[in-house]
């Protein structure tokens, strides 16, 4: 039986692509164990503003050691003065005239006012909310579940074992990285996961920005087609 396996990070809100690839494999597996990027998008996100301006939306985080902690360590600095205020008042201004707005800004609103600790929470939150609304009932595991190995390649490569897959989906960014020599030899087929936010919404100019932007423009309806082809 052949089984088709996602690695990735729990990003903060993040973009179509992400459910594109889950949606695609049998199991997404997500990479909680892996050490915390400063700036990248772990804690933040693009978003679009009225004006049609890409701009970020951060959570503040505990920076405090980061280098030797684990992404599922790392702490929401919630001593941050109403940084969930902030962060939603941020889309109120910037969705309140998008036609979807009214449909999930509550769903997320609850999510973001919820006292949490660890970023990989919320982020996990986030992401089973947004799975929920386009109907994403691919199974997920944590890797760190699994007691994986190696770095880089061969911790990808030891958590595919550990699974049994036959296959490994990998997007195009991180293609290029991987040491391929050590899937083939485990006989694990590495399969391309070409996406593009601009080709297949056609009207949506922007890449790589929230899907949580795309549903208050949009709504789910015109995104599941997409994320599901």
């Amino acid at each position: 039986m052949s089984i088709q396996v996602a690695i990735h990070q729990p990003e903060h809100m993040p973009w179509l692509g992400f459910f594109s690839k889950m949606r695609r494999c049998d199991l997404f597996v997500i990479l909680d164990c892996v050490q915390f990027t400063k700036n990248n998008y772990q804690n933040r996100n693009r978003f679009l503003n009225r004006f049609g301006v890409t701009y970020w939306q951060t959570v503040p985080v505990k920076m405090k050691h980061h280098i030797r902690k684990e992404f599922r360590e790392i702490g929401i600095a919630s001593e941050v003065v109403r940084w969930q205020h902030k962060y939603l008042e941020s889309l109120k201004i910037n969705y309140r005239k998008s036609h979807f707005f009214p449909t999930y800004i509550e769903l997320f609103e609850h999510i973001i006012l919820h006292p949490w600790e660890k970023l990989m929470d919320l982020n996990m939150a986030i992401i089973a909310c947004i799975r929920r609304i386009i109907g994403i009932d691919t199974d997920l595991i944590l890797a760190s579940s699994l007691n994986a190995t190696g770095r880089k390649s061969e911790l990808l490569v030891d958590i595919c074992k550990k699974v049994g897959a036959t296959s490994y989906i990998t997007g195009m960014g991180s293609h290029r990285y991987l040491d391929h020599r050590l899937f083939k030899n485990q006989k694990i087929d590495v399969i391309m996961h070409s996406f593009s936010q601009k080709l297949a919404l056609g009207d949506f100019p922007y890449e790589n920005t929230s899907i949580v932007d795309i549903l208050f423009r949009m709504g789910a309806k015109k995104i599941v087609p997409y994320v599901c082809a």
